[in-house]
């Protein structure tokens, strides 16, 4: 040891519960912009793929969870240095299989709206990515370090 030593860096975290209403997801982007953008020197490239990513959970949380129902959902941002975890948490499952969304895709049919899925988004877009449940919440999360 060389008897330097470095002061832990200490994670802080943010949290902001937005009603499931798509208008919502403009609002979810401004809140993370303005904690890791204006606040902590985030890259513009790295900005862009955190918001691209929370657009899409925020979105999915909307149309296919309860929270899009009248619901609610809540976004939690954990910064640690120079890494973020973003956490969305749904409201669990919607009352109708696939999230009331009534058109069903073929696993091929690229053309039809509704997206590719956001786990390839994330995969692409972000360090690490999972889900999981958390009593009768779902949480889809990632982690985008700079």
């Amino acid at each position: 040891m060389n008897g330097t030593a470095t002061a832990p860096v200490r994670m802080q975290a943010v949290r902001r519960t937005f009603r499931g209403e798509p208008s919502q997801v403009r609002l979810v982007r401004d809140f993370v912009r303005r904690h890791l953008g204006e606040r902590h020197d985030c890259p513009e490239a790295t900005l862009e793929d955190v918001l691209l990513c929370v657009t899409e959970t925020a979105t999915n949380a909307i149309r296919h969870t309860s929270s899009g129902s009248g619901g609610q959902f809540t976004v939690v941002l954990c910064l640690n240095g120079s890494a973020a975890r973003v956490e969305v948490i749904d409201g669990g499952p919607a009352e109708t299989p696939g999230g009331g969304d009534d058109n069903p895709r073929e696993e091929d049919d690229f053309c039809l709206p509704g997206g590719l899925g956001l786990p390839p988004l994330l995969i692409s877009h972000s360090d690490r990515m999972g889900y999981e449940e958390r009593g009768q919440h779902g949480v889809a999360w990632f982690e985008r370090m700079w």
